[in-house]
């Protein structure tokens, strides 16, 4: 795997990202996706803003974003966003996999577990007072 610890990946081929971006409000989202510039690194990558915002609608609606192979061949990853007091997004984690691998119950063994980490460090996230 390529991934490392806190290194950058793009926003519409990784989990983290699509994570990330779906949390942002609409004109937000909308100015950061006018501005990528979608390369492909596999043939599952997404490859037009159209498919990013058909993409984003589902990880808003499930909680949880996929990279089902679209930033590295055989690499299947789970991300979620992490929240602060107004939801904005200030961070986001994920688990990668290699495909080979992948558990058969992906929601006990993954999904949940991510989601409900990231919930609980919002929650804490939103007692914290970050005005000046």
């Amino acid at each position: 795997m390529n991934s490392r610890l806190g290194s950058r990946v793009t926003l519409y081929s990784s989990s983290v990202g699509k994570a990330y971006l779906a949390q942002l409000p609409v004109p937000k989202r909308d100015a950061l996706i006018q501005g990528l510039d979608f390369k492909v690194f596999t043939d599952a990558t997404l490859r037009t803003p159209q498919a990013l915002h058909a993409e984003l609608e589902q990880v808003r609606r499930q909680g949880y974003a996929e990279d089902r192979e679209e930033n590295e061949k055989d690499i299947f990853c789970f991300g979620c966003a992490i929240t602060d007091k107004q939801e904005a997004p200030v961070a986001c984690v994920s688990l990668s996999i290699p495909a080979f691998r992948m558990s058969a119950d992906r929601t006990a063994s993954y999904i949940r577990p991510l989601v409900e980490t990231c919930a609980a460090i919002s929650r804490k996230l939103a007692l914290l007072d970050f005005s000046g």
